[in-house]
């Protein structure tokens, strides 16, 4: 039995930089994952979300000097860093405890 609220899995794989817009309104409702080259806790984040049928925007800050500098500017030094709509979630271990339903509160949908 398939309970209230369930989501199929994505079939985009953790390191996916192209997905088509969500099902749970993208445009207006984002999540975005700031990560690394060969971080294990970025691959395990972005596992987690498309585990639960989440599309995200991944931010290199490897390759992204802005996207570095902006995270500085929030004294954050570490990866990932996890915004869902412009409010900062936390790293790894903050997105873990959430499921689905609890996600989809803080995006709103």
């Amino acid at each position: 039995m398939v309970g209230k609220g369930f989501k199929p899995p994505s079939p985009y794989k953790a390191g996916d930089q192209h997905r088509p817009p969500s099902t749970n309104n993208q445009e207006n409702h984002l999540i975005r994952i700031y990560t690394s080259t060969n971080c294990a806790g970025c691959n395990q984040a972005k596992a987690h979300l498309d585990k639960l049928g989440f599309a995200y925007e991944a931010i290199d800050v490897t390759k992204d000097e802005e996207a570095k500098e902006r995270l500085r500017s929030l004294n954050l030094r570490s990866v990932p860093q996890v915004f869902v709509n412009s409010i900062h979630l936390g790293g790894l271990h903050s997105l873990i405890k959430l499921d689905a339903p609890a996600l989809q509160n803080l995006l709103g949908t």
